[in-house]
């Protein structure tokens, strides 16, 4: 069986949610500022634990921002006409080879709405991270404002 190349409309969908995941890079960019508020606050107060959390969510949101970026530049292949991956196999097999991401079973082969699925889950797992992220800052600010927990 010959594999099916890229529609105009799947090479179409793929460049919009390549543009959607290169705004990753800001809620990366967001998350890094919080963090660094959020580590004077607690390196000054002595709230190691807080720290510590503040910490394991920036480095969640980090790996989510990594994983997001790859799929934004995938993406963008993806929609070009001369790109690599002229199907899905092709892109499979790439994928297989340097990530070592496993392949669809045999005859069972994944179509680009559900890779742009998968795609939008990381970027809603990138986008709640930074949400709690910012959460953990305003709960800081109106800890040192207000008194609040001391």
């Amino acid at each position: 069986m010959t594999p099916m190349a890229w529609s105009d409309s799947e090479r179409a969908d793929s460049a919009m949610c390549a543009a959607l995941l290169h705004t990753g890079v800001i809620w990366w960019g967001a998350s890094s500022l919080i963090q660094l508020y959020l580590l004077v606050f607690f390196c000054t107060s002595g709230h190691w634990g807080g720290l510590l959390l503040s910490v394991l969510i920036w480095s969640g949101a980090t790996w989510m921002a990594v994983r997001v970026r790859l799929d934004a530049l995938l993406f963008d292949q993806l929609a070009r006409f001369d790109g690599p991956w002229r199907d899905a196999s092709s892109l499979d097999g790439a994928l297989e080879g340097v990530l070592a991401v496993k392949r669809p079973p045999a005859g069972a082969e994944r179509g680009m709405s559900a890779r742009i699925a998968g795609a939008r889950r990381l970027y809603r797992l990138l986008v709640a991270l930074c949400l709690v992220h910012g959460a953990c800052l305003l709960y800081e600010c109106l800890r040192q404002s207000f008194g609040w927990g001391r």
